[in-house]
């Protein structure tokens, strides 16, 4: 059986993902950094590895800026301590 889309999970951080989609002659952006939010997986940044011969690396850079920016989001609904 064929598979129309591959998709191999390259590094998988929880809220945020690398993906190859495979062959870089189909697709603009093979590799792909993705956040999750609300159970879907939404595009953070893409990279060619035709082109880039540094992809995964970059891909690796984004998804640490990626992970970065929820904490900080998520940081800033954390209840206050309280002050003795």
């Amino acid at each position: 059986m064929l598979r129309s889309e591959f998709v191999r999970i390259v590094h998988d951080y929880g809220l945020v993902r690398v993906i190859s989609l495979g062959d870089p002659f189909k697709n603009s952006y093979d590799i792909q950094v993705q956040v999750k939010t609300d159970d879907v997986w939404n595009l953070y940044h893409g990279f060619n590895s035709l082109s880039d011969d540094y992809a995964y690396t970059n891909a690796r850079e984004a998804a640490g800026r990626a992970i970065a920016k929820i904490a900080a989001q998520k940081a800033e609904f954390l209840p206050a301590e309280k002050s003795l």
